[in-house]
Formats: C-alpha cells, sequence, structure tokens
C-alpha cells in the first residue's frame, strides 16, 4: 500500500526524470523517443522503480541498456532538479513498461473472438 508522501515523492520524481530523458533526447537525436510512463517507490523512499516507454519498440532494449549505463549521470541530473523538496535521492533502477504490449495483445485477443474466421 502507498502512502501519500510516497505519491507525492513518485509523481515528483516521475516529472524531473522525464525532463532529464527530454534533454538527453535532444542531446543524441538519432536514438529513440523515451519516455517515463511512472515511478515506483520502496516504503522506505531509498528505491524508485523508473518505467520507460520506448519509441520505436525495436529500440527498447539497447535505449533500457543505456538508460543503466548512464545511471550515474541520470541520478546526479534529477537530484539537482529536487535537491530543495529532498533530503536524500533515492536509488534509481530503470524497467521497460510492457503495459502497451499487454494492451496490443488483449486487442488482437477481442478481435479474434469477434471475427474468428478471420485470417491472421
Amino acid at each position: 500500500m502507498t502512502t501519500g508522501r510516497q505519491n507525492q515523492i513518485a509523481s515528483l520524481l516521475q516529472r524531473e526524470s522525464a525532463e532529464v530523458f527530454r534533454a538527453l533526447n535532444a542531446e543524441n537525436p538519432a536514438g529513440a523517443l523515451i519516455t517515463v510512463t511512472r515511478v515506483r517507490l520502496a516504503p522506505q523512499l531509498s528505491h524508485a522503480r523508473v518505467y520507460l516507454s520506448v519509441f520505436p519498440h525495436a529500440h527498447a532494449r539497447a535505449a533500457l541498456d543505456e538508460a543503466g549505463h548512464l545511471r550515474p549521470q541520470i541520478k546526479h541530473r534529477v537530484s539537482q532538479r529536487v535537491k530543495s523538496r529532498l533530503r536524500k535521492m533515492p536509488d534509481l533502477s530503470f524497467h521497460l513498461d510492457d503495459a502497451l504490449d499487454y494492451i496490443e495483445a488483449i486487442d488482437r485477443a477481442l478481435e479474434e473472438k469477434k471475427n474468428p474466421l478471420k485470417q491472421r
């Protein structure tokens, strides 16, 4: 169960990390578009799981690896943006947000159920 404080900090970290990724996208225009979709905080506020959506999806694994490689820089940039609002910056870990894949799978299943004779 999340508390109001966790939700508030998660929202703050999502906003600020999205700005950092926007700046990184501008610095490297040849790469994929990375969007921060949500942030989940540990109850002790010591660790944040940052979920990323990557477009095009074919670049998702490479973008996630790059984000992991740049994790110290990203954490530093985010901490500079939130230093007046947080005492201690939580550790960050990056994960792919598979919600869109899940929605597409449901849509396909519903379409097949609706039109069972339609060829795949």
